[in-house]
């Protein structure tokens, strides 16, 4: 992926403001947690997602399975995952 270069400006109150664009890039909403790591003078900012959260029940376990690397999925989440895609190849 091609690297995007912003340039913004530190508010009064001391908030950057993430562009549109790239907020919809990195699927960010109101309200989503964010992480930060600074290191040889530069700051990297990416979306929160715990480790091996399943995709769909939003579990942390450290049993989940990790499926092509980003793919996670409970217990729970595989039994409903594997009941849709019963239903889905029986129609």
């Amino acid at each position: 992926m091609e690297p995007y270069k912003y340039v913004l400006t530190l508010e009064e109150s001391r908030r950057l403001i993430i562009p549109k664009d790239l907020r919809l890039k990195l699927n960010l909403n109101p309200k989503d947690p964010v992480e930060f790591f600074w290191g040889n003078d530069k700051l990297l900012i990416r979306k929160y997602v715990p480790i091996k959260q399943c995709n769909i029940t939003g579990q942390i376990n450290k049993s989940n399975l990790i499926i092509n690397e980003n793919i996670v999925l409970s217990l729970d989440g595989a039994k409903i995952l594997l009941s849709e895609i019963k239903r889905y190849l029986s129609k």
